[in-house]
């Protein structure tokens, strides 16, 4: 019995193992909600749709007239970055900050409202892959009549190309119209 006694009167070490095994025990739970945060914040990046990321130039922005139709062209070119599919996008074009109304939203696609031409990888016959690769031009003949705007030399046309999902602008860029129509005889 006197052992007993002797246990029961010596309880110094209780508290300090007391308190390193309350210590850890709220480390752990620490360390298990942080590790939940970070999933769920990792799965949530994931679930978001990419932005792509293009540099998309105007090669050219012309006005010609090789017969009785008057053609104004704006040729595009994908210069680097990402690829991506042009069902994806909607390009709108602005000439001197006024954006027309008709722009392209389906694509791709054989012809559309306020445009009298699609070509390159815009057009539903390029050769079945809607995904607009680095090198890869597309083209687009701005109608004239109601459903377009005449252009003129020294315009400048603004391609405009979001991205449907996120809203977000892929790229946005400029050219100055040249007028390649042979001067009027006197």
């Amino acid at each position: 019995m006197a052992i007993f006694k002797i246990f029961r009167k010596d309880r110094s070490a209780t508290s300090p193992i007391m308190g390193i095994l309350l210590l850890v025990a709220i480390t752990v739970l620490m360390a298990i909600a942080i590790a939940g945060f970070a999933m769920v914040s990792t799965m949530d990046l994931t679930a978001q749709s990419h932005t792509p990321q293009a540099i998309i130039v105007i090669d050219s922005a012309t006005i010609y007239k090789p017969n009785t139709t008057t053609y104004q062209t704006v040729i595009l070119s994908h210069k680097g970055g990402d690829s991506f599919n042009v069902s994806d996008i909607r390009v709108m074009i602005a000439i001197n900050g006024e954006v027309l109304p008709h722009g392209l939203d389906e694509l791709p696609r054989g012809s559309a409202t306020g445009f009298n031409g699609i070509g390159g990888v815009f057009h539903s016959w390029s050769d079945g892959a809607p995904t607009w690769e680095v090198g890869e031009k597309a083209s687009m003949n701005i109608a004239t009549g109601d459903t377009g705007r005449p252009l003129k030399d020294g315009d400048k046309v603004t391609v405009i190309i979001t991205h449907k999902s996120s809203k977000t602008i892929i790229a946005r860029p400029s050219a100055i119209v040249q007028d390649l129509r042979p001067p009027p005889i006197d």
